[in-house]
């Protein structure tokens, strides 16, 4: 019972860590859902928002892997240098 409790309690910690994206996540749904309104053009699927997701992601994920940052501004400087020579 109080490895129960203790578990419990370490579940609800950990799922209160992800609230903030979990609010973000929900507010740009319902903002994608609601964009058929200005034009019908704008109008989204389930899969649609999924892959939005996944390529913030995929931005951030990116953007945090210092390896990946040095290999982009490797290539940034050598397209600058080439563009020079």
């Amino acid at each position: 019972m109080t490895l129960a409790t203790v578990i419990s309690i370490q579940i609800t910690e950990t799922s209160e860590q992800y609230r903030p994206a979990a609010n973000r996540g929900a507010l740009v749904f319902f903002l994608m859902n609601e964009l058929y309104k200005i034009h019908s053009f704008y109008k989204f699927s389930l899969d649609a928002f999924v892959i939005v997701v996944n390529r913030a992601i995929d931005i951030v994920a990116d953007s945090l892997n210092p390896k990946k940052q040095k290999a982009l501004e490797a290539a940034a400087a050598a397209i600058v240098e080439g563009e020079e020579g």
